[in-house]
């Protein structure tokens, strides 16, 4: 499964369950989500490998709009994603489709918005899920799912299992880079550019600004200064005045500069470190996050001992056995790597509390 987010970051899951880190493409982070799938999708072998290899492409709230799911069913691109906002799953009245696991009906319609000028042999549908299945009837709260792509009975009755089949190789993974600081932007305040959602809302307000002035031509001049107008005119010179006490320049991430090389070097070395904890026999040791592997060993304090050959990193075992018996695990695993500093062999050990020595 792979998944593309608002930052530009890729993880592709692979089949021992390790997520490896992709770079794509550098993007403000404000940027909508379709410029992510949409550099996923530039080169053509690899659409060409997503399209033959993928069942389902899933995305989140940010790749929901129309201009999103129309670009993704012209290209026949199989997708999964949910719109924002809920409903009442009540409120519908043809015969379900399905059922979940909780006797709760899953109702699917066509999704008329993305099914005009689609091309022949593909269906857009949005199906209307509860948002707490478990909870049976007593919830009546839905989700509306909006999918390009043939979902099976069993799918529709647990989509939102299959929605957040994402999570473990995708936002997780990110969770974990954020949590060593892989957030911070450190280049936003060195270029200044233009804000692409101020750019847009001006342009969303002068479309309808010009499309109320076309519509008082049509009308007759006694009509013109009827209620609606009005209050569409006042909305628009409200939002105007908005607009222009709104900064429309602000920091940018650019595609050179320190953060993109300390992003790429930041992938690597996750993953390494992934693929490194992969060859544990422990799982709970295989499932460290860098964040957890930083607690356990690499943010631990270290005395270093340097002969003519080789580099000797002494560390202090921690006071909790489980834990203890994790650190040792990663010294072993960093070891068995042959490292070197400076052309030297470095080892890491850990110092044994009762040794006269220590």
């Amino acid at each position: 499964m792979l998944a593309a987010t608002f930052f530009g970051m890729t993880f592709v899951g692979l089949g021992i369950g390790a997520a490896l880190a992709y770079f794509l493409s550098w993007h403000k982070p404000a940027s909508p989500l379709q410029d992510a799938l949409e550099e996923v999708h530039a080169e053509p072998r690899r659409a060409a490998w997503l399209s033959a290899n993928l069942r389902l492409h899933i995305w989140d709230r940010g790749g929901s709009s129309r201009p999103s799911l129309r670009w993704a069913i012209a290209r026949r691109i199989p997708y999964l994603t949910v719109a924002n906002g809920s409903t009442l799953w009540t409120r519908y009245r043809r015969p379900p489709r399905v059922h979940t696991r909780f006797k709760v009906p899953v109702f699917v319609r066509r999704d008329e918005a993305v099914a005009r000028g689609r091309p022949e042999g593909t269906n857009p549908e949005e199906v209307i899920f509860p948002a707490h299945p478990s909870w049976g009837r007593r919830s009546t709260k839905a989700l509306r799912y909006r999918t390009g792509a043939s979902l099976s009975t069993i799918d529709l009755r647990n989509l939102d299992r299959v929605y957040k089949t994402r999570w473990p190789c995708n936002e997780n993974a990110i969770k974990a880079l954020v949590a060593v600081g892989f957030h911070r932007n450190l280049d936003r305040g060195l270029t200044r550019t233009h804000s692409r959602g101020i750019d847009g809302r001006w342009a969303r307000l002068r479309a309808r600004e010009q499309a109320l002035r076309d519509t008082i031509k049509t009308l007759p001049r006694a009509m013109r200064k009827a209620g609606r107008l009005v209050r569409k005119k006042v909305a628009c010179a409200k939002e105007r005045a908005t607009l222009v006490a709104t900064p429309a320049v602000k920091g940018a991430r650019m595609p050179t500069g320190a953060e993109l090389f300390c992003k790429n070097l930041m992938l690597l070395v996750y993953n390494r470190l992934t693929l490194l904890l992969r060859q544990s026999p422990i799982e709970e040791a295989r499932t460290l996050t860098p964040a957890r592997v930083h607690e356990l060993l690499l943010g631990q304090p270290l005395v270093a001992a340097t002969t003519g050959e080789a580099t000797t990193l002494w560390l202090d075992p921690l006071p909790v056995a489980p834990e203890r018996a994790l650190q040792q695990e990663i010294v072993r695993l960093f070891n068995e790597q042959s490292l070197l500093l400076h052309g030297r062999h470095l080892s890491l050990r850990l110092r044994d509390p009762t040794s006269p020595s220590s």
